[in-house]
């Protein structure tokens, strides 16, 4: 009996990996702070969603895991040190879908009026075209900041062409940052027409993937997020509806 149980579990087990092998989106982070960050991403099948980190990359030896089935995982990392390179991995509760030097964040230093280190930003719109020229310029960007560490990726508005779907997303975005970008660098975006396919209602309602695919705050009159980079840059983005 005893040895049944274990072969059932072990074909449990063995199914679940089989069944949800792929990565289609991500990892992506957005809204850091000195103690915490959301680390976000998409796979083909509904599995639960556990993200082990640490500062050490060969010892992850902290964990957090939400049970819930789903394709769309967002987890949120808190009691975090400030000012503090961290190596994580994503998976589930039995395996990791990603997990290399890439996979890395540094959370924002506490603000203090000496602090005098380097904040280094990518701003960027207009770009999820699905292009050539996509690929030339972050390829340029890689080389010109080399090794030097990226505190955020800017974007500045219509960041999916044409109409903001989530296809376009997919298609002019994930597929060109998420493999070498957005692992190691947080997200800070902002709305362009496109994001709401030009449409006026949608303008209005915000009931577009936007605020679908990023972790942002909003209230029923206007829409807001602050995120407080290191404590010391305030980046502002509001969107009124009139």
């Amino acid at each position: 009996m005893r040895l049944f149980v274990w072969v059932m579990l072990l074909t449990l087990c063995l199914t679940e990996k089989n069944m949800a092998q792929t990565l289609i989106r991500g990892p992506y982070m957005n809204m850091a702070t000195p103690h915490s960050i959301i680390i976000q991403w998409r796979t083909d099948m509904a599995i639960n969603s556990r993200v082990q980190y640490g500062t050490d990359p060969n010892n992850l030896n902290m964990s957090a895991e939400l049970p819930i089935l789903t394709t769309e995982h967002s987890i949120k990392l808190i009691n975090l040190l400030p000012d503090t390179k961290y190596y994580y991995n994503i998976g589930t509760s039995l395996f990791i879908l990603q997990g290399d030097h890439q996979n890395y964040f540094r959370t924002a230093p506490v603000a203090h009026p000496k602090y005098n280190k380097p904040i280094r930003f990518w701003a960027m719109g207009d770009m999820g075209k699905a292009t050539p020229q996509e690929t030339a310029v972050k390829e340029a960007f890689k080389k010109y900041v080399d090794t030097n560490y990226v505190d955020g990726f800017i974007l500045l508005g219509d960041n999916a062409y044409p109409s903001g779907f989530d296809s376009d997303y997919q298609y002019g975005f994930f597929n060109y940052f998420q493999n070498d970008i957005t692992k190691h660098t947080v997200l800070w975006p902002c709305l362009g027409n496109h994001d709401y396919a030009n449409d006026n209602f949608q303008r209005m309602n915000h009931q577009i993937v936007y605020f679908d695919i990023f972790q942002i705050r909003k209230t029923l009159k206007w829409a807001v997020w602050q995120a407080i980079m290191k404590d010391i840059i305030h980046l502002i983005t509001a969107i009124f509806i009139l």
